[in-house]
C-alpha cells in the first residue's frame, strides 16, 4: 500500500472542503456545554464527587469498578502487569484480561485515583464521559457537516441519549463511558478520507483502547470498521477512477488496517484463550436465548419513568420473570432518574442515601 494514496476524489474528501473555518471558540463551547450536561443531568454527583458513587442494586457493581479503578493505578504506579492480579484467588491469582477490568479507564483516570481515591475515579469517569463523547461526536459530526450548530446538537443527544443515562444509573463502569466509540469512529473516518501509514496506525491504537476498554464496545468497533471498509470500498465504483478494482483493493486493505493492528496485538492472549485447558471458550446459545433483547423492548417506555415506569416493568415482569437486567427502551418524555449513592460513610450505617433529581429529554 502506497502511503502517499489519495483518497477517492468526490467521495470521501468533500468532507474536507466544507469544514468551517479553524478557531478555538467553537470547540471551548462544545467542551463548557458537554461538561455543563455532565454535572446537570448527574447532579449531585459534583458535590459527592469523593464520598459516593452512582451504581444500581446497592451499588455493587460501582464498587467492582472502583476496585478496578484502584488495582489498575497501583498496577502501573509499581510497574506491574495490570492484566493479573494475586490479590484475588490468592495466592494463585487470576487473569483479568478478559474480565471488566475497564483498562482504559483507569489510564484516564490515573491521576483521580492516586491524588482522590477510587471512588472520585468512578465519579470522574462518569463524568468525562460526557465532556470527552460529546466532544467527540462533536468533531466527528462537524467533519461530515462542516456545521458547527448540528455538531453541537449531536454530540448533545449522544451524550443524553436514553441509553448512555441508562448505563450511567447501572454504575457499570464497563459500558457507561460510551465516549471511547466516537474517538475511534472519527480516527477511523480520518484514514478512510486520507489513508496512510500513521494514520492507520492511529485507527488501530484507537481499536485497542475501545477493546481494552469494553470488549462490548470493541467488539461493535469490529464490526463498524468492517462495514465502513466495505462501504467506502465500493464507494469507487461510482467515481469513474481508472482501475476501479485495484483502487477497490488499496481503500478496502486501509480501512480493515486497523483490525490487522487489533488481532497483532491481542494475538497472545487470543491463542491462550482458544488453546486453553480451562476450555474457556464454550457454547453459549443458551444464554444468547436467555438474555437477548425482546424486539418489544426497543419500543417500551422507560422502565424508569416516575409515572408509567412501575407499570412498565410490572408487566415485562410477568412475560419474563427472570430477567436480571432491563435497559434497551428507548425513553420518552420527562425523566425521573433515582440514583443510589452510597457514601463512605453511610455505608457502614446500613442503607445508603438516595439522590433523587428531574431530567427533560
Amino acid at each position: 500500500m502506497d502511503s502517499g494514496h489519495r483518497s477517492v476524489p468526490g467521495l470521501v474528501s468533500w468532507t474536507a472542503r466544507r469544514l468551517p473555518a479553524t478557531g478555538a471558540l467553537p470547540h471551548l463551547i462544545a467542551l463548557a456545554l458537554y461538561t455543563l450536561l455532565g454535572v446537570t443531568l448527574t447532579w449531585p454527583l459534583a458535590m459527592h464527587l469523593t464520598s459516593g458513587v452512582i451504581g444500581a442494586v446497592d451499588g455493587v457493581d460501582a464498587y467492582q469498578n472502583a476496585w478496578n479503578l484502584w488495582w489498575t493505578a497501583r498496577a502501573l504506579v509499581s510497574l506491574h502487569n495490570p492484566f493479573f492480579s494475586p490479590l484475588l484467588f490468592y495466592p494463585d491469582g487470576i487473569d483479568l484480561f478478559w474480565q471488566t477490568l475497564g483498562f482504559s479507564q483507569g489510564v484516564l483516570a490515573l491521576p483521580v485515583t492516586l491524588t482522590l481515591g477510587p471512588v472520585a475515579a468512578v465519579n470522574w469517569v462518569v463524568l468525562t464521559s460526557f465532556t470527552i463523547g460529546g466532544y467527540a461526536t462533536f468533531l466527528l459530526a462537524r467533519r461530515v457537516t462542516g456545521h458547527d450548530a448540528a455538531a453541537l446538537v449531536a454530540g448533545a443527544t449522544f451524550v443524553c441519549s436514553p441509553y448512555h443515562m441508562e448505563k450511567v444509573i447501572d454504575g457499570n463502569l464497563e459500558v457507561a463511558p460510551v465516549h471511547w466509540l466516537p474517538v475511534y469512529a472519527l480516527t477511523l473516518l480520518q484514514l478512510l478520507e486520507h489513508p496512510s501509514r500513521r494514520r492507520a496506525l492511529v485507527a488501530g491504537i484507537a481499536l485497542v483502547w475501545v477493546s481494552l476498554g469494553s470488549w462490548y464496545y470493541g467488539l461493535f468497533a469490529l464490526l463498524f470498521t468492517g462495514c465502513a471498509a466495505s462501504i467506502w470500498a465500493c464507494g469507487i465504483v461510482y467515481t469513474l477512477t481508472p482501475q476501479p478494482m485495484r483502487r477497490i483493493v488499496q481503500q478496502a486493505a486501509w480501512g480493515l488496517a486497523p483490525l490487522v493492528i487489533r488481532v497483532m496485538v491481542f494475538a497472545p492472549a487470543l491463542c491462550g484463550l482458544i488453546g486453553g485447558a480451562d476450555e474457556a471458550i464454550w457454547d453459549t446459545r443458551q444464554v444468547q436465548r436467555e438474555r437477548s433483547a425482546d424486539l418489544i423492548d426497543v419500543v417500551l417506555p422507560s422502565p424508569v419513568h416516575p409515572w408509567w415506569g412501575p407499570a412498565v416493568r410490572a408487566w415485562r415482569d410477568q412475560i419474563y420473570p427472570d430477567a436480571v437486567i432491563w435497559n434497551v427502551a428507548l425513553g420518552w418524555g420527562r425523566s425521573d432518574w433515582d440514583y443510589r449513592a452510597h457514601l463512605s460513610h453511610g455505608a457502614r450505617r446500613g442503607a445508603g442515601s438516595c439522590w433523587r433529581w428531574h431530567a427533560w429529554f
